[in-house]
């Protein structure tokens, strides 16, 4: 009996495999693709509230996936990437500064909180850290927070609120994207038949093959015959 136990916590406490491919990795965060409301709430940041408009798409070179992001009046990020590192399984943010300037950012999903945290990558301090919290299709937050020296706590500087455009705050399930399997919300035709997709980025590798997405499609149970 105990033996047994000891086996079933040994298989609790083994890690997830690796994620095998950029599209597997972009699939568990593809939730922040689409366009959005962003209300932006200071806290440590000594300035008024704000809001801009954030648009995130799928940028696919091949079969290397990506996400890419830009912005409309940004205080933080007016461009990023968020991308996937296989070989040292973490994903990554390239930003550009809305003040100038770049910085890349590294870190993890914890998958059963759904939240993302990348720290920035450098030796120095301060150092800046970026909290995706992915609460469902069309709402996730994201925590912009600042360490001003090593083991130091982290502070807060604003929170920003995305609420998905022209998406009601709650509604009930709709169409998957064909591409991602994500929330579909761009109708593409093809053999006069209609099917959507998430984002333009999806709807660009559509359009260059669409016999081979719709059989990935099928197979993956996202639409039917």
């Amino acid at each position: 009996m105990i033996a047994a136990l000891a086996a079933l916590l040994v298989l609790q406490a083994k890690p997830p495999p690796p994620i095998a491919t950029t599209k597997e990795a972009m699939q568990k965060v593809q939730l922040i693709v689409g366009d959005w409301r962003v209300t932006a709430m200071p806290r440590e940041l000594k300035r008024d509230p704000w809001t801009e408009k954030a648009s995130w798409s799928f940028k696919i070179e091949k079969d290397v996936y990506s996400i890419r992001l830009a912005a409309t009046d940004a205080v933080f990020w007016k461009e990023a990437t968020l991308a996937f590192d296989l070989k040292n399984q973490v994903y990554t943010l390239d930003a550009e500064l809305a003040g100038g300037g770049q910085r890349r950012y590294a870190g993890k999903l914890a998958d059963k909180e759904r939240v993302l945290t990348l720290e920035e990558v450098t030796d120095a301090w301060p150092r800046a850290r970026a909290v995706f919290s992915l609460l469902r299709d069309n709402r996730f937050l994201i925590d912009l927070e600042v360490q001003s020296a090593k083991e130091k706590d982290w502070n807060t500087q604003a929170q920003l609120g995305c609420t998905k455009e022209g998406v009601p705050f709650v509604r009930g399930e709709g169409p998957k994207c064909i591409v991602t399997g994500g929330a579909g919300t761009i109708p593409v035709t093809y053999g006069g038949r209609t099917y959507y997709v998430c984002c333009t980025g999806c709807k660009a590798f559509f359009n260059d093959a669409p016999e081979k997405v719709i059989a990935e499609a099928k197979k993956a149970g996202w639409i039917k015959d």
